[in-house]
């Protein structure tokens, strides 16, 4: 099994489960942790990452899309493409007024992200130790909240 491969990290039934931080697979496991009610879409990536070659931030609404054209084979073809909507979940962690949180800036101690398909909850559970030798955990658990549709 690729190491991208869920089911190589305790996966069940219904639960994702990623043990580890893996920059290279990260993007892939924000995809196949995202969140949403039909209406409203978030990526499974850290609210406290900015986009970059690692993370991939993303909230996306129904309906949203932009209208462009591709030239190909000297035709223009329509597409449309989801909108990344400004940030909602856009959080910094300060540690005694040093720089935002970030992975790359910390030694990770644990790590672990899951994703439980049938009550659409992401988990993340990070232990860290940062440039002053201090040691800390977070967790966190960001979701899109159903609503019913009106009738």
């Amino acid at each position: 099994m690729p190491p991208s491969d869920p089911r190589r990290h305790g996966a069940d039934d219904f639960t994702l489960v990623y043990d580890g931080f893996d920059p290279d697979a990260e993007r892939l496991r924000e995809t196949l942790t995202s969140t949403g009610n039909g209406y409203f879409c978030l990526r499974g990536a850290a609210e406290w990452e900015d986009p970059g070659e690692v993370h991939y931030p993303g909230t996306y609404a129904h309906g949203v899309y932009n209208r462009e054209s591709t030239i190909v084979g000297g035709r223009p073809v329509p597409n449309e493409d989801l909108v990344n909507l400004p940030r909602c979940l856009a959080l910094k962690l300060v540690i005694e007024g040093e720089e935002p949180f970030r992975l790359d800036t910390v030694e990770v101690l644990g790590y672990r992200h899951a994703y439980d398909v049938r009550h659409a909850l992401l988990v993340r559970e990070l232990r860290f130790r940062d440039r002053g030798g201090r040691s800390g955990a977070a967790t966190s658990t960001p979701r899109a909240r159903a609503r019913t549709a009106p009738t």
